[in-house]
């Protein structure tokens, strides 16, 4: 099992890194998980890392809007986590080849599960 990751002092301030162990243990538990936290929180970009530090797994995280997946995509890709890379999957765009992280429309998301049966990203 690899070491979890070190995070940027910036991640550590957000409200929901000091919740990281009850969220670890909710999401090995349970295969459905509502997180509620105010904007700001961390929600958006640290729990999409902590799933990855956690279950070593990759993660699709669905945006109601195109802004919002590329701009999450950046921000999170900016923390510099060693071993994630971040991308993003929108319409006619694709910057996801590679990456454990990828943010996309929800659009995007329901065509990946229909086409594919997994959230897996078309290239």
């Amino acid at each position: 099992m690899t070491a979890p990751f070190r995070y940027p002092a910036q991640v550590t301030k957000l409200p929901v890194f000091a919740h990281r162990e009850n969220i670890r243990d909710a999401i090995k538990n349970n295969q459905v998980l509502i997180i509620s936290a105010s904007t700001g929180s961390g929600k958006s970009t640290l729990i999409p890392l902590l799933i990855v530090d956690f279950l070593k797994s990759d993660v699709f995280c669905s945006e109601t809007r195109r802004a919002s997946a590329t701009g999450l995509s950046m921000s999170v890709s900016k923390m510099k986590i060693d071993g994630v890379r971040v991308g993003y999957h929108i319409k006619y765009d694709n910057h996801s080849q590679g990456c454990n992280i990828i943010f996309m429309t929800e659009g995007k998301l329901i065509f990946n599960l229909i086409s594919r049966h997994s959230p897996e990203p078309i290239h």
